[in-house]
């Protein structure tokens, strides 16, 4: 078997089980550890050893997809897609905002919003576990963190469920998915003015405090970089698929 008959084999995260796609990772860490994917034109690594020199040498290896592929709608404003020094200073920024008393300060609100979503689904024989519950809570608390208005979660339920749905093989692929990119476009006009009228008036949510001179900080992200990094957090809390139970849940469960 050649190294793109084993590639070609993996598992898809949206319609196969998890296991399917770790055992089929094991396959390759073992036979292999480093492949080049002709169809998605990038290098695959699956040995631990070679993940971490990879992650920690930005001189040889780069995060930024962009710079070989037009990918800046997928990759702008995460964290993960950024090398240092860049990285280093979006991540201290977002830290001194999204602090652990952030965190904890949440944990009411979460407990409230669970017993609402739970509430409507009491009287029902069975219910779906991931569209009633753990698909809607994440996304209104992190719509909440942002200060997004709760009249607006259905919008961001719709954008985040037409990015989070294709899949694809080649990068080609995905720029072609029309109401992906229209989701993309929509979604960023949305923040991008979200974070204007912050700064305008700001507030106590994450959003008010990565704008520059917030709290005893003079630095801190213009509007463009504040719309970047909102979205990574919104898609954060898209819908667990790889998780989705075979059937519904009994109520009494």
């Amino acid at each position: 078997m050649t190294e793109q008959d084993l590639l070609s084999q993996r598992p898809s995260l949206h319609d196969d089980s998890p296991r399917k796609f770790l055992a089929w990772a094991r396959r390759m860490r073992d036979h292999q550890p480093v492949v080049y994917d002709d169809a998605g034109g990038t290098w695959q690594v699956f040995r631990y050893e070679d993940a971490l020199r990879i992650s920690s040498d930005p001189a040889t290896f780069s995060n930024e997809l962009q710079r070989v592929a037009p990918v800046q709608q997928f990759t702008a404003g995460n964290i993960g897609a950024m090398d240092p020094p860049k990285h280093c200073r979006v991540r201290t920024l977002v830290s001194h905002a999204f602090t652990a008393r952030t965190v904890t300060d949440l944990a009411g609100r979460v407990t409230e919003l669970t017993r609402e979503l739970l509430d409507v689904v009491a009287d029902r024989d069975e219910f779906d576990l991931v569209g009633d519950f753990s698909y809607p809570l994440p996304v209104i608390v992190i719509a909440e963190l942002l200060g997004v208005p709760a009249t607006d979660r259905d919008l961001f339920r719709g954008w985040v469920d037409a990015m989070l749905a294709p899949t694809y093989k080649r990068l080609a692929d995905l720029l072609e998915e029309q109401e992906l990119m229209s989701a993309y476009a929509a979604l960023d006009a949305y923040l991008l003015e979200h974070v204007r009228d912050r700064r305008r008036c700001p507030k106590g949510d994450l959003i008010s405090r990565l704008n520059p001179g917030s709290g005893r900080r003079r630095e801190g992200l213009d509007d463009e970089g504040g719309r970047r990094v909102s979205r990574p957090f919104l898609l954060l809390g898209g819908p667990p698929d790889h998780h989705r139970p075979a059937g519904p849940t009994p109520s009494g469960a």
